[in-house]
């Protein structure tokens, strides 16, 4: 069960990521409920084409991707560091704004994050699906545990305005 509700999460989650940058990109785009599930149909086929017939040159795909990781990390982290507006320590860390109109800084500043708690609690179901009970409750506990400390400073800034 864990491993079907991890597969349907992340083909859900990045066919939305898909249908986002089209929204983003194409100013005349409408979004249809049917292209969606088409789009997470699509990544889950993708998925499941390249686990099976690409299986001999994965070693090789996974260097690639490696490489264009490490890559694309050095040249977004030197544009940055180079063309980013600087600010003040101070004001970085102790002002808060909500520009997305959530109504609240402490929704607003967990909302993005919502894909990834998904992601950390349904993979700890999949992780959990192939060991015994007494290895498993460490690991969901340290997992589930680890989504309380980011959870925590979101909810006390909920009715911080």
């Amino acid at each position: 069960m864990g491993w079907l509700s991890y597969l349907t999460l992340v083909s859900f989650t990045a066919a939305t990521a898909i249908q986002g940058l089209a929204i983003l990109n194409f100013a005349n785009y409408t979004p249809e409920p049917w292209q969606g599930t088409l789009l997470t149909w699509a990544v889950v086929l993708f998925g499941f084409f390249f686990n099976t017939v690409l299986a001999p040159r994965l070693p090789a795909v996974e260097v690639l991707i490696f490489a264009l990781h490490v890559v694309g990390w050095f040249s977004f982290f030197i544009v940055l560091l180079v063309l980013a507006p600087r600010n003040d320590p101070y004001v970085t860390f102790t002002q808060f704004s909500d520009n997305a109109g959530w109504g609240s800084i402490g929704v607003s500043s967990c909302a993005p994050a919502l894909s990834f708690w998904q992601l950390l609690l349904t993979s700890s179901a999949v992780g959990c699906s192939h060991y015994d009970e007494q290895q498993c409750r460490p690991l969901c506990g340290l997992r589930i545990s680890s989504t309380h400390v980011y959870v925590a400073p979101c909810v006390r800034m909920a009715d911080h305005r």
